[in-house]
């Protein structure tokens, strides 16, 4: 993804480009460079997509990363984990299933 675009999908997702970075006054986070407020929102609308595979957000660190239960098994996993999970029961591979649900998360979302 070209600069612009990502720059575009924070912005759709309320992000503002301040002096010092980039600014989410709604969750009311601390400023952040372009690759780690993308780390944030990416990681926000991939475990978010989950839910329609009944994952649940159990918690986000202060650093963007999310712990996520599976309601299949009742156990805790990383991001990572839960789509490596997730895309076996699909029967995908993990990096399409991933990218299924990025797309599928800006397709979804509001202009």
């Amino acid at each position: 993804m070209g600069k612009a675009r990502q720059q575009r999908y924070l912005q759709t997702r309320g992000w503002q480009l301040v002096e010092k970075g980039w600014h989410q006054p709604e969750r009311q986070t601390d400023t952040h460079s372009l690759s780690r407020a993308l780390h944030h929102q990416l990681t926000k609308d991939l475990s978010e997509s989950l839910a329609r595979w009944n994952w649940s957000v159990i918690s986000y660190s202060q650093r963007g990363y999310a712990r996520l239960r599976d309601s299949v098994t009742g156990a805790d996993h990383s991001l990572p984990s839960a789509l490596r999970v997730e895309a076996k029961r699909q029967h995908q591979k993990v990096a399409d299933f991933t990218y299924a649900l990025f797309l599928a998360a800006v397709i979804e979302s509001p202009p």
